[in-house]
């Protein structure tokens, strides 16, 4: 009776597992069962992802996973072909990027990897990460790793040491995660890359060794995946300079912020401005070789409804889903920085100080989150219209100027806001809403965060919680974490 109830408690956790990883629940990381919950949590995200059908390009519904199929094909190999921006363009972009690499981080680039390095980076993945084409999560090596150890190290270590990468290797399947609850459009699709566990290793192992770099190479106005650099500093920052620009009464000057949206960031990235913007910064051409041998030697399969389809290798892009791409689109997005800052040098942008007192502040970025601020006056609105059109022609990044905005100090007359407004081409708004998911003004005193809103807002999630197939003492334990 004993061997039966260890075999049924193996196969119920067993199970359980399944479920969870399934479910995509990462947040929970202990508890009861709730193998009833995982199951809930897996339909719901089935039912989310799955996609039904889709408007071509003619506006013409296509329902059939053929008819689909088509549509997503012909929309991402026109994504990934690339627009072979002009040397002339590339090179004046280049001029404005200073030497940031030094000698000492060259060196410690140039050292081998060991399979210590490797070891730290696998056992440093999330276990449950959705599997690429071979079919494996991290857990599978990291729970395996006396038996598999070995030949992981080796296959790691001749694509990071020999840089020899097989193209097989390098097969990717790209998800298509719908940003709303019914997508119409491609547009409305989220791609998400799942890479071979080996490879994205050796990802993770380069990610790894960039990191303790970033905040040297880095310009200080960008905050994204950067040691010691948060988010909220950005937030802090950006709430400061439109409340300023609100209250703002100098008769003299005026100031403006412009809210940028840049249109598909990661899929325009130019591999050939990449391969400029590295080798600008410092890096020695052979670590930049390595990189655009993972970067450039990827081929695509699409993914509908949980079936890989078609075949196509692209021409420009990075792969959002893996390790080292957001630290690539930072040295990209570094160059449109040091655009700013030189136009900051040359005086034809000036940014805004809210006191004598402070640093003055012409931008702030994190990743392709963009706030420019700058008086308001024609030859300020034409400098960064100008590096706007610059930065396009060289590395293909495009603004979306339809949902791009700008707002300008209330000193400056109606008429002349919407003058610098038509000079960019975006809309004219009274202040910038939201900045990263949070308010950038505020809109009256506590009116935002009152203890009335925070008790209802607790009820509501308590509700949605218990709704959820939590038992009662799971709800109960998910409240009180809430409230501490």
């Amino acid at each position: 009776m004993q061997k039966i109830r260890v075999q049924l408690a193996d196969h119920e956790s067993r199970e359980m597992l399944r479920w969870q990883q399934r479910s995509k629940e990462h947040w929970l990381a202990n508890g009861d069962g709730n193998t009833n919950f995982f199951h809930s949590r897996a339909s719901t995200r089935k039912r989310h992802n799955t996609i039904s059908r889709l408007k071509d390009s003619n506006g013409r519904w296509q329902d059939t996973e053929e008819g689909i199929q088509e549509i997503l094909l012909q929309h991402y190999r026109s994504v990934f072909a690339s627009a072979q921006p002009s040397d002339a363009s590339i090179g004046e972009v280049m001029t404005a990027i200073p030497r940031r690499v030094t000698p000492e981080m060259n060196a410690q680039l140039r050292q081998p990897f060991t399979t210590t390095e490797v070891k730290q980076a696998l056992f440093g993945m999330f276990p449950f990460k959705s599997p690429g084409p071979d079919g494996m999560s991290p857990i599978f090596f990291q729970k395996f790793w006396n038996i598999v150890g070995t030949d992981v190290n080796n296959s790691v270590l001749r694509i990071l040491n020999e840089h020899a990468l097989l193209y097989k290797m390098n097969y990717t399947h790209v998800v298509l995660i719908p940003k709303c609850d019914t997508p119409e459009l491609v547009s409305q699709l989220r791609p998400i890359s799942l890479c071979n566990v080996v490879v994205k290793i050796a990802f993770k192992c380069l990610a790894n060794l960039l990191k303790s770099m970033m905040d040297s190479i880095v310009s200080h106005s960008q905050s994204a995946f950067i040691p010691d650099r948060l988010i909220t500093d950005n937030i802090l920052l950006a709430f400061e300079l439109n409340h300023f620009l609100k209250v703002s009464t100098s008769t003299k000057k005026g100031f403006a912020a412009l809210k940028l949206d840049m249109s598909k960031a990661y899929d325009r990235v130019e591999w050939s401005f990449l391969r400029q913007v590295l080798l600008r910064l410092g890096f020695e051409s052979e670590f930049v070789e390595l990189v655009m041998l993972l970067v450039t030697t990827v081929s695509y399969s699409l993914t509908l409804n949980g079936v890989p389809f078609g075949y196509f290798r692209p021409e420009r892009g990075l792969r959002q889903g893996d390790p080292l791409s957001p630290y690539l689109f930072i040295f990209c997005a570094e160059a449109f920085s040091c655009l700013i800052q030189q136009a900051e040098v040359q005086g034809t942008v000036k940014g805004i100080r809210v006191s004598p007192t402070a640093p003055c502040v012409s931008h702030l970025l994190f990743a392709d989150d963009t706030l420019l601020f700058c008086e308001a006056t024609e030859l300020q609105v034409g400098t960064i219209r100008n590096i706007l059109e610059l930065y396009a022609r060289a590395s293909v990044q495009e603004v979306n100027f339809s949902k791009s905005c700008m707002t300008v100090s209330g000193t400056v007359s109606q008429e002349e806001k919407r003058r610098l407004a038509g000079r960019l081409g975006v809309r004219l708004v009274v202040s910038h809403d939201r900045y990263l998911g949070l308010p950038a003004v505020a809109v009256g005193q506590e009116r935002p965060y009152s203890k009335i809103s925070e008790i209802v807002s607790l009820h509501v999630l308590m509700d949605g919680i218990a709704s959820r197939s939590f038992d009662r003492g799971d709800v109960e334990d998910d409240a009180r974490l809430l409230v501490a």
